[in-house]
């Protein structure tokens, strides 16, 4: 009775994956594909996502596609293992990058005008780079007093603000804030202004002069 030798295989375990993004601003949302891995049979697909600096901070997912989301600014290892029928291993690591979502706002000019008690010219602080991500500036201010005016939202990554006297109140208190939404929908927000104050003018100050007063028998001089 003759026996064959067994066939080795011409499909080597090999641990490959994709990732969607390979960096981005904190949460991050990314899908990994190891549908690139080959191997005659591959039983698991194991994933360890982990800090770099804290190798301790893991996570393990299972599958040839899965999701997660990296919360904080940090850089990640995500690491695949892919094991056959006969349990060999093989794996792949990839750096991924998370920064933080930056957002700084600055006044370019103030300006006053018939129209209005003070304009206000902003501007985002942000450079080039940190730009790139960023879909929608939203610049809002807002006063806890109902009576003061309502002023609406102004977007675009410089704006002009007119904040307008309230004759009924003798100030109004603004905060000025800038909203930034990122291409992933996630957003932040920091204030131009904690608190701004709009007086109106104090009326001008009329002089009457006084009329002499004569008693009867004054003699005018």
């Amino acid at each position: 009775m003759c026996h064959s030798d067994p066939v080795p295989s011409t499909d080597e375990l090999k641990a490959c994956f994709e990732v969607s993004l390979s960096s981005g601003n904190a949460p991050l949302d990314i899908t990994l594909d190891a549908s690139c891995s080959t191997g005659d049979i591959v039983n698991n697909y194991e994933w360890e996502v982990s800090r770099i600096n804290e190798p301790s901070v893991k996570q393990h997912l299972f599958g040839k596609f899965v999701k997660t989301t990296l919360e904080e600014p940090y850089v990640y290892t995500v690491t695949l293992k892919v094991i056959d029928g006969e349990k060999t291993q093989d794996t792949e690591a990839k750096e991924i990058t998370v920064g933080e979502m930056k957002c700084e706002a600055r006044v370019l000019q103030t300006s006053l005008s018939p129209q209005a008690k003070l304009k206000l010219k902003l501007g985002s602080g942000l450079s080039d780079s940190e730009k790139v991500a960023i879909n929608k500036f939203k610049w809002t201010a807002v006063s806890e007093d109902e009576i003061c005016e309502t002023i609406s939202p102004e977007y675009g990554e410089e704006a002009e603000i007119d904040f307008k006297e309230t004759p009924e109140i003798s100030c109004c208190a603004y905060t000025v804030t800038l909203e930034l939404t990122d291409e992933n929908g996630w957003q932040t927000s920091c204030d131009v202004f904690d608190k701004i104050e709009v007086r109106p003018e104090p009326p001008p100050i009329r002089f009457h002069p006084l009329e002499p007063i004569y008693a009867p028998g004054d003699t005018l001089a």
